[in-house]
């Protein structure tokens, strides 16, 4: 029975598409968040994953998914 905004951030947390992967993780650990658009001037260009950057930190092994 809570309005939706009680859920939602009102700060949206961004990152470039020059952002480094450590500094992608470093401002998702800061706002406790697992996602993060990528903007690029006024457009949105992707969405960075807490999975995508686990996926570079710990890629599969082959034959494994």
């Amino acid at each position: 029975h809570l309005p939706v905004s009680s859920f939602m951030a009102h700060e949206v947390v961004t990152v470039t598409p020059e952002t480094t992967l450590i500094q992608a993780l470093q401002k998702m650990m800061d706002a406790d968040i697992g996602r993060l658009p990528v903007i690029e001037g006024d457009h949105v260009v992707g969405i960075i994953t807490r999975t995508d950057v686990l996926g570079v930190i710990y890629p599969p092994e082959s034959g494994q998914r």
